[in-house]
């Protein structure tokens, strides 16, 4: 096991809940609000499901099935996979950086789907959203 065997994980996982329309792989845009403001309106956007959130991942890192959840919940679970995926895939060359010792694929995901989104991820994946992108503005 290595960074970039849980990347897989998270982004196999990801593909899993979410099918790309259109050929397009960017689910969430920037809608041109700065990276807080975007961060604070996920927060928001996600409390009405965070119990639904959490008992799914939850479930998911015991048996690696997901449980049937709402269209609510399965887009914010999937923002904090596409997140998660994002920040381990800049591990994922870093055999010198170690992962914790014990814990399996999912354990490590888990981890960051639950305890590390709220304190770093969410606002990681704000700033990758708000970035602008070399394709915006081309037609």
């Amino acid at each position: 096991m290595n960074w970039r065997s849980v990347w897989k994980l998270l982004g196999e996982e990801l593909h899993e809940l979410w099918t790309p329309q259109e050929g397009s792989w960017h689910e969430y845009v920037s809608t041109g609000a700065p990276a807080p403001a975007l961060a604070q309106d996920w927060a928001l956007g996600e409390a009405p499901h965070s119990d639904e959130i959490r008992d799914a991942i939850e479930r998911w890192s015991i048996d690696g099935v997901w449980p049937g959840i709402s269209e609510g919940a399965a887009y914010c679970i999937r923002m904090r996979l596409n997140a998660a995926a994002d920040f381990v895939f800049l591990l994922s060359d870093r055999d010198y950086i170690p992962l914790p010792s014990g814990q399996t694929e999912r354990q490590i995901a888990r981890w960051f789907l639950l305890d590390w989104w709220p304190l770093h991820g969410r606002m990681f994946f704000a700033t990758e959203v708000a970035a602008p992108r070399g394709d915006e503005g081309e037609e």
